[in-house]
């Protein structure tokens, strides 16, 4: 084993020792404490910790080889949940952690909630702003993941966690018809179905548009073509390509004026547990209440359904008929799935190193594994039930510090992950606790602008 390897896994030993009940870790009041380096430190100040609540538990770790990490773990048994969240609720939003975590605060405390912790999750793309890969967050469809399988994160309504290889897919079925539903939020040609949530906006088509100096500018803002979690071709984020990218995105959405539309709602049933909210793998009954052309309101808790080349079949379709959605994560139908957050690589696989395959899809197609950077990475254990929350911050100005893909690997392996998944690194490495930043981005304090992330919320009944 490496000497970098051997010094992270004596610190970690050492935090088995810290969090004894002999060691009488001290609470952190959410409030009253302003950064957790006001938390008493222990073993020469290499490893410092805080409890934020009954089953969630901050630390921070210094290793002799300049690697500073942030650890939170958190037990979903103790009425804790680990939940993604999308920048301003909006399909191509984005917003930094901190923004995030304030505005999921805002929305826990209407029931009696706390938000305790946040990090940085999926990868996204800079010249869009949308998500790259599977996402669904509080059971709503993101981002569909096309035809080729991801690693992601699962996480089910019932509180425990899973890490999968595979697809997100979505199905209509109306008077013994069945059509694939191809896209969300975006039409990619004029062929195929696309569904069109609350995270689109109020109306499909979208009204208004940006100027092509506005997306330019927005774009070149958030790429850092050096320290990017994912690896951009220069050609890709050339302010052309963005123009062209953004200008083919918003003429395909132009045309959804023309196209025949159908507004429908969610309809609660007598099942038990199921009130007419978003999810996966399982069935959602809708009413339609709207067909038309032209402009077409988005039910507040429904959908707006655009057939493309496929309209002619629905031609009959009427306010009152019924339609069955059905979301699901392809080959894993172990409950319903509330969250599903894309990641690359994936890094552990029943306890040993995951083999994962070379991936070609969009800009995710090479993440710099062998160079240490700033890493973003979640654990799951052996149950399901204990999920690591991991930031490694970014090398400093002397390149301590930081770690490669391998090095993650066994770094997660040694705090007690069973499985494991590299979410979005370099420059977006991020994390809250407390309302307070306790990673910092190359001895910056300014967060970048992210598309998602995941929180831990402390719940006030479960």
């Amino acid at each position: 084993m490496s000497p970098f390897l051997l010094s992270v896994a004596a610190l970690l030993a050492s935090l088995h020792l810290v969090s004894s009940p002999s060691s009488s870790p001290q609470a952190v009041d959410r409030h009253a404490v302003a950064h957790p380096d006001s938390v008493p430190a222990r073993r020469g100040d290499s490893v410092v910790y805080g409890t934020l609540a009954d089953g969630a538990r901050y630390r921070r770790v210094r290793t002799p080889a300049g690697v500073t990490m942030h650890v939170i773990e958190v037990d979903t048994r103790r009425g804790l949940s680990v939940e993604a969240v999308k920048a301003h609720d909006a399909y191509d939003g984005l917003e930094t952690l901190s923004q995030l975590y304030e505005r999921a605060e805002r929305h826990a405390r209407r029931d009696g909630d706390t938000v305790l912790a946040a990090i940085n999750a999926g990868p996204w793309h800079p010249a869009q702003f949308s998500p790259v890969g599977p996402l669904v967050v509080g059971g709503e469809v993101v981002e569909l993941s096309g035809d080729d399988a991801w690693s992601s994160l699962l996480l089910y309504a019932g509180g425990t966690a899973a890490i999968t290889r595979d697809r997100v897919t979505g199905q209509l079925f109306w008077r013994h018809r069945r059509l694939d539903i191809r896209s969300v939020n975006r039409r990619l040609n004029d062929e195929s179905v696309v569904l069109y949530n609350r995270l689109y906006g109020d109306v499909v088509p979208a009204v208004g548009s940006r100027s092509d100096a506005e997306i330019v500018g927005d774009a070149m803002a958030s790429i850092e073509a050096v320290d990017s979690g994912i690896d951009f071709e220069e050609e890709e984020i050339d302010t052309a390509s963005i123009v062209k990218a953004y200008r083919g995105a918003r003429s395909r959405g132009d045309r959804e004026r023309t196209a025949m539309k159908m507004a429908v709602r969610r309809l609660p049933t007598a099942r038990r547990e199921w009130f007419g909210e978003p999810r996966l793998n399982d069935t959602m009954w809708t009413l339609v209440t709207m067909v038309d052309t032209g402009s077409v309101p988005i039910p507040t808790d429904g959908y707006v359904i655009s057939f493309g080349a496929s309209a002619e079949l629905f031609g009959s379709a009427r306010p009152g008929d019924t339609v069955r959605l059905v979301f699901q994560v392809a080959h894993n139908g172990i409950g319903v799935v509330r969250d599903v957050v894309p990641g690359y690589p994936q890094l552990l696989f029943a306890g040993a190193p995951a083999a994962e395959p070379d991936f070609v899809q969009g800009p995710a197609a090479s993440v710099r594994g062998d160079e240490p950077g700033a890493r973003t990475a979640i654990g799951i254990s052996a149950d399901g039930a204990t999920l690591y929350l991991v930031a490694v911050e970014a090398p400093t100005t002397d390149r301590r510090g930081g770690m490669t893909i391998d090095e993650l690997a066994a770094t997660m392996r040694s705090l007690g992950a069973h499985n494991a998944l590299a979410l979005e690194g370099r420059g977006s490495t991020s994390m809250v606790v407390n309302y307070e930043t306790v990673t910092q981005r190359s001895g910056e304090d300014s967060q970048r602008r992210i598309s998602n992330a995941l929180i831990v919320k402390k719940k006030k009944r479960w």
